[in-house]
C-alpha cells in the first residue's frame, strides 16, 4: 500500500481482488497437479468475493484452512464451553470460540501484532454476524428470516458489499506497511 486517503481505499479494493486471484490460482495449480498425479484434490475457494456475510465468506475462502479452524479450534472450544454452561449461553459460547479460533488464525498467518489484530477483527466480525442473526431470529422468527429476509435481493446486495468492504479493510491491518510499525 502506497496511497493515502480515497486512493488508499481504491488500492485496498484492488489488493483484495488481486490476493484472491493470486491465491486461488495457486490452489488451482495444486488441484491440476493433483489430477495429473491421479489425486482428487478439493477446491479451496468457492466465490468468496460474493459472500453475503463473514460466516459465508469463511466457508468459501481458503476452505482447507477454514475447515481446519472449525474442526480443530472452534468446535472443540464451543462444545467444551457448552457442556460447562449446560448450553444456557450459546451466544457467549460461540463468541469465546470465535475469539480464540481467529486470534490463533491470525497468529498462524504470522506471529505478529498486525496479524493477531487481523484475526481479532475477523473474530469481532463473526461475533457481530452471529449476534445480528440472533436478533433477527428473535424479532422476526426463523421462518421469516429464512423465507423473506434472506431472499431479499437488496438486502443481499448490501450485505455482500459490506462483507467485501469489511474483508478489504481488514487486510489493511495485516498488510499496510506503516499502520502497525514492527
Amino acid at each position: 500500500f502506497e496511497s493515502e486517503g480515497f486512493a488508499l481505499f481504491v488500492e485496498a479494493q484492488f489488493f483484495f481482488i488481486w490476493l484472491y486471484f493470486d491465491f486461488s490460482a495457486y490452489s488451482d495449480i495444486a488441484i491440476g497437479v493433483g489430477h495429473l498425479c491421479g489425486l482428487q484434490t478439493p477446491e479451496n475457494f468457492n466465490k468468496p468475493l460474493l459472500s453475503r456475510n463473514l460466516t459465508v465468506f469463511w466457508e468459501r475462502w481458503h476452505i482447507s484452512l477454514s475447515v481446519w479452524i472449525r474442526t480443530h479450534l472452534y468446535v472443540p472450544i464451543q462444545l467444551n464451553l457448552a457442556r460447562k454452561t449446560k448450553n444456557r449461553r450459546p451466544l457467549f459460547v460461540s463468541t469465546v470460540a470465535f475469539g480464540v479460533a481467529f486470534l490463533l488464525c491470525g497468529a498462524w498467518h504470522d506471529v505478529s501484532f498486525r496479524f493477531v489484530c487481523w484475526g481479532g477483527l475477523h473474530a469481532l466480525g463473526l461475533i457481530t454476524c452471529n449476534a445480528y442473526k440472533e436478533i433477527l431470529v428473535k424479532r422476526f422468527g426463523r421462518k421469516t428470516v429464512r423465507n423473506v429476509y434472506m431472499k431479499n435481493r437488496w438486502i443481499e446486495a448490501l450485505a455482500t458489499v459490506m462483507t467485501f468492504e469489511f474483508v478489504t479493510l481488514s487486510l489493511l491491518f495485516a498488510f499496510h506497511p506503516t499502520l502497525f510499525s514492527t
